[in-house]
């Protein structure tokens, strides 16, 4: 797909996303997470766009005590981790772990 065609669609399908990052279903955040990284791994997406519209919410919605704690998504902080970590190589942010439940973010 076309880099151009690509931006556009995955802002049309981010807006979605991140209105499902406040779902209280878990099979949903599992879904949520795996194309939130396709999506931000995909050619034509801008790194500002990222930054801007969708790690706010990110960090606001699936990194929180609840998350981090909660043995029964253990699974799912792996994918959390993954997902994380492209978005900020993506956006040249940096993600120090403090404690399990804290993070900073650095910009470079």
């Amino acid at each position: 797909m076309d880099a151009e065609y690509a931006n556009y669609y995955t802002r049309e399908v981010m807006l979605i996303l991140i209105r499902e990052f406040q779902s209280p279903d878990e099979e949903m955040k599992k879904i949520v997470l795996k194309v939130v990284k396709q999506c931000c791994a995909t050619d034509g997406v801008e790194p500002q766009y990222i930054k801007d519209e969708v790690l706010p919410s990110f960090f606001k919605h699936f990194w929180n005590q609840r998350m981090a704690l909660d043995r029964r998504n253990y699974r799912q902080v792996g994918l959390l981790r993954h997902t994380t970590h492209r978005l900020c190589s993506r956006t040249m942010f940096i993600v120090y772990p403090l404690t399990p439940t804290v993070a900073i973010r650095v910009q470079i």
